[in-house]
């Protein structure tokens, strides 16, 4: 006898910054009986708001140009949406689920935070000057950035001279135009206002050694999203889709199971 689907909405998959949506690819082969999934990324969404731009100027007054895109992405789908985001998909995951909930059913973010860069109320961001250099030194030096980037990214573990090279080309096939956007995104945007109303049920994992999101950026959204529960992992950095994907994809499969 067939299974049926642990949920029964389409799953939208946005990877982080530097990533490929296909990134999220083995986190979904761990989850079983999961119905149709979309991957997309920074990058992918990127191409919809340059789009948008030659039309109308970007940004709308609510929201990223970022939101918008995948809003625009989830009304074709024109179905119920589970939005999982990781990292800075995370945020354009929150921004979609709390501007357009008539579809967005649930949501799960993994590393994420309401803001990257440093303020107040998030005083585990990074300086915008970190940010700024980044920037700077992704049109003049890119490799060494994306190299510092995915090796902090990947600790508490080390990963191999040849897989961050294989990273590096990948997050550099179309060039440093779009990772310069998604750091000015990174740079400017912050979140809280919108936390408290977040409607949907939210799932947030994260790792504890994470170095690029501190833990606490999960502490603060589930303290602020009033449907949120929060797992910490252990000996775990940002990348936990791929440092611990089978663990994650049990947590995400409980959650899913669960949803009304």
């Amino acid at each position: 006898m067939e299974e049926l689907p642990i949920c029964s909405c389409h799953t939208v998959m946005v990877s982080g910054w530097a990533h490929a949506g296909n990134t999220l690819e083995p986190l979904y082969s761990r989850i079983p009986n999961l119905s149709n999934v979309t991957f997309t990324s920074p990058r992918d969404l990127y191409r919809n708001v340059q789009d948008a731009s030659s039309q109308n100027g970007g940004n709308t007054p609510t929201h990223s140009a970022y939101a918008e895109a995948l809003i625009d992405r989830i009304r074709c789908l024109s179905e119920p949406v589970v939005l999982l985001g990781w990292s800075t998909g995370a945020m354009i995951a929150l921004e979609a689920a709390v501007h357009f909930p008539t579809q967005v059913k649930a949501l799960i973010l993994l590393s994420g935070t309401a803001s990257f860069s440093y303020s107040k109320a998030c005083p585990w961001g990074v300086s915008p000057r970190t940010i700024d250099a980044m920037a700077k030194h992704l049109k003049r030096n890119p490799e060494s950035v994306l190299d510092d980037f995915f090796r902090r990214a990947a600790s508490p573990e080390t990963v191999s001279s040849a897989e961050i090279d294989r990273k590096i080309d990948a997050a550099l096939e179309e060039g440093t135009e779009s990772l310069r956007y998604s750091l000015t995104y990174l740079r400017e945007t912050n979140l809280n206002r919108i936390l408290p109303h977040v409607r949907q049920p939210s799932l947030l994992i994260h790792g504890k050694q994470d170095a690029i999101v501190s833990a606490a950026a999960a502490t603060h959204l589930n303290k602020h999203m009033p449907r949120a529960a929060k797992i910490t992992l252990a000996e775990i950095g940002h990348t936990l889709p791929e440092q611990c994907a089978d663990t994650t994809a049990i947590y995400i499969e409980q959650f899913l199971s669960n949803l009304p």
